[in-house]
């Protein structure tokens, strides 16, 4: 069971890869005994050693795929994340994440709220039953659905008013780049007058060529456990005091705050919204 969890959540496989002997084939580099149910019998009178390496093959590939990556991983996250063995396997990502951060809040001496517990019954202002909720949180946005590859092009249409703002303010970013980043002023960089240009020049090739045929760079954002944990991190990020406010609050909160100061970072706005299913009858 341990091997299993450890494949659905933590191996990477596509969803039809997940049985054993295509992990086998994956994660262990090797192709398992495999036997036709037809040729069963007849392999228990002719070839009964072939069919004893079949029976057991099943448990020499689990055995090897726990000893090789599951008990490695449990025993790694186990040292980070305050949880059992069993949880760390069988819990979501959001909730190793928020068990993570509430260990650095611990050490930082930051208090975080306790976890909150949904009622196990909740009613809408019309009285339908809640099937299903969403916290309030972001949401992702699927701008295009489809099967994508790396290796195929791929037709491009740039947005020109995107250009245009990147026109406009790329010199700003350039030399905030240089300054914050590399700590460097502008008479220091020999070749500036080169860069900007080449920048430029990049950027108007775009506006020319709206539609492009290209080969797409494929990244893969895991956005599930990313909400759940924005508040804590936002306490994180500031170490100095020992208490601050909740991230999700109103004005009235925010008003009789005492860190309620222009220039804290905890006063940006953020778009949230709320999901639900409920039943109609």
């Amino acid at each position: 069971m341990d091997c299993l969890y450890w494949v659905k959540r933590d191996s990477y496989l596509p969803i039809g890869s997940h049985g054993l002997k295509a992990v086998t084939k994956a994660k262990l580099r090797y192709n398992p005994v495999e036997v036709d149910p037809e040729e069963i019998c007849k392999m228990a009178h002719d070839l009964p050693q072939t069919l004893s390496n079949y029976a057991i093959s099943d448990a020499v590939a689990t055995y090897y795929l726990y000893t090789s990556y599951v008990h490695p991983f449990i025993y790694a996250l186990c040292t980070i994340i305050p949880m059992k063995p069993d949880e760390v396997l069988r819990k979501g990502s959001g909730t190793l994440c928020e068990s993570l951060l509430m260990t650095k809040a611990f050490i930082a001496e930051i208090i975080f709220p306790n976890k909150q517990k949904l009622e196990a019954q909740k009613f809408t202002k019309a009285g339908n039953l809640l099937e299903n909720e969403t916290y309030v949180g972001g949401h992702v946005e699927a701008i295009e659905s489809g099967i994508f590859r790396a290796d195929l092009k791929y037709r491009f249409k740039i947005d020109e008013k995107t250009v245009d703002k990147l026109l406009r303010d790329f010199e700003k970013a350039l030399v905030y780049t240089l300054k914050a980043e590399h700590k460097k002023e502008l008479v220091e960089v020999t070749n500036y007058p080169e860069l900007n240009g080449f920048v430029r020049n990049s950027l108007e090739q775009f506006k020319e060529n709206v539609y492009k045929s290209e080969y797409p760079v494929i990244y893969h954002l895991d956005v599930a456990a990313m909400y759940p944990n924005i508040m804590l991190t936002n306490k994180l990020q500031v170490k100095r005091t020992k208490t601050q406010p909740p991230s999700i609050v109103d004005e009235s909160v925010c008003a009789s705050c005492d860190f309620n100061l222009p220039f804290k970072k905890c006063q940006r706005q953020m778009k949230w919204i709320w999901r639900g299913d409920f039943c109609n009858c």
